[in-house]
């Protein structure tokens, strides 16, 4: 088994909630990514002969999404997971999965598909955006009630900088009906990935990982962590009692000596089975940066009044995302470039000097304008977004999708900007 030493997606959610963060919307999409690669994979897998499995992963949760310091995404966990021919019966009315993270047909106790697997991505995906959970709190019945109704808030009225195009990929994933749903995670992955070149939302492994060091440092996690395994929930109805019963003792005897024969084969094998694998090493590129502290040579960098998510660059060299606190090296009368930016806007860009063994904050509230793009002249008056453009004018607008209705009251759509 691989090791992935920098946890999972619920140990960072929960050091987020802590600092009143939340992901990055890049980060949020590069995660989603790559739990969706897993998701199809795990869809696609075919037996010896090249027949499907019929794979499904009934488990699709924060705590299965594991990652490493090199910026990795992995899905695991696959304990609970279904092959449709050798489906074993567990009896009726048992839901298999952790309750906040169960499609409407599990909750109904209907048999899980591939589109079940996407609606629990749906739900983890609006927990990365929104910074909290989706369907949380009340009695267990009670959340597979709003589960079954498929009552999402819109992920862009719950966080301001989402954009609606965003959200569109997202709801499809949480509609009620399976055959509403993306048909593969592919198709899902897709339609992210054309949305994340639109919107400009594009992150890749190395500043996942910086956010990583910098969210939940290697030296704050604990060595091992135990993994709780969620029980079966049982429905409405608890299904029949199984009429196989062991009435002779003889049986139980040789359940017992079958038992005490296994536990002693292990001990000889544990030392083989169960050792860790070794780590892998991380890439220079994804090295922990320095920790924050004054010394004779260095400087502390903290901007704490930047929007949120914004990643700060000092020299070419990032130092993490806003709100941040960094230490770098320090040399008297020499100018330092800062660079702070956030998709969608320009970036903000300033000389800074610094001082050894001080701490020099940016106090004043950077603000990205959005991009601005000049919009081509048009023939006749119209309306773009509430606002009249008459002809010949070319104005400049944010980035982004406008509604436009001409005089006859046709409507039409521009996109503005890549």
């Amino acid at each position: 088994m691989e090791w992935c030493d920098a946890g999972d997606l619920e140990g960072v959610m929960h050091a987020l909630a802590k600092r009143g963060e939340r992901m990055p919307l890049p980060l949020v999409c590069h995660v989603m990514s790559g739990l969706l690669a897993g998701l199809a994979y795990a869809h696609q897998a075919t037996d010896a002969d090249d027949k499907p499995l019929g794979l499904v992963h009934r488990d699709v949760s924060p705590g299965n999404v594991l990652f490493t310091y090199a910026g990795e995404v992995k899905l695991s966990d696959f304990g609970i997971a279904r092959a449709a021919e050798r489906l074993v019966s567990t009896g009726a009315g048992i839901v298999k999965g952790k309750a906040a993270y169960l499609s409407p047909e599990q909750a109904r106790g209907e048999t899980a598909t591939a589109q079940s697997d996407l609606f629990s991505a749906g739900i983890v995906f609006w927990e990365m955006l929104a910074g909290r959970r989706l369907f949380a709190g009340g009695e267990t019945r009670e959340i597979l009630a709003r589960i079954g109704g498929a009552e999402v808030p819109r992920p862009d009225r719950v966080r301001e900088d989402c954009p609606a195009s965003l959200a569109a990929v997202l709801l499809r994933a949480l509609t009620a009906s399976p055959s509403d749903r993306y048909p593969t995670a592919d198709d899902f992955a897709r339609e992210l990935s054309r949305v994340r070149r639109q919107e400009g939302l594009d992150g890749d492994a190395e500043p996942f990982a910086l956010f990583l060091r910098q969210t939940v440092p290697p030296d704050s996690r604990p060595a091992s962590r135990p993994v709780e395994r969620t029980p079966a929930l049982p429905a409405s109805e608890p299904g029949p009692p199984s009429p196989l019963k062991i009435r002779r003792s003889w049986r139980v005897a040789l359940g017992i000596a079958a038992a005490l024969l296994f536990i002693v084969g292990g001990a000889f094998a544990g030392r083989w089975l169960l050792a860790p694998s070794k780590p892998r090493a991380v890439p220079k590129s994804a090295a922990p940066l320095p920790e924050p502290e004054l010394t004779e040579r260095n400087a502390v960098v903290s901007l704490a009044k930047t929007p949120e998510g914004a990643l700060a660059v000092l020299d070419g060299r990032p130092l993490g995302f806003a709100p941040v606190r960094a230490a770098v090296t320090a040399e008297r009368r020499r100018r330092r470039a800062l660079r702070v930016t956030l998709p969608g806007r320009a970036s903000y860009d300033a000389n800074i000097y610094l001082t050894p063994a001080k701490e020099r904050r940016i106090s004043k509230r950077i603000r990205l304008a959005p991009e601005m793009t000049k919009v081509p002249a048009v023939d006749e008056d119209r309306m773009v977004a509430g606002r009249r453009v008459r002809a010949g004018e070319s104005p400049y607008l944010p980035n982004g999708l406008y509604r436009v209705e001409d005089a006859a009251g046709a409507v039409s759509y521009l996109r503005v900007g890549d």
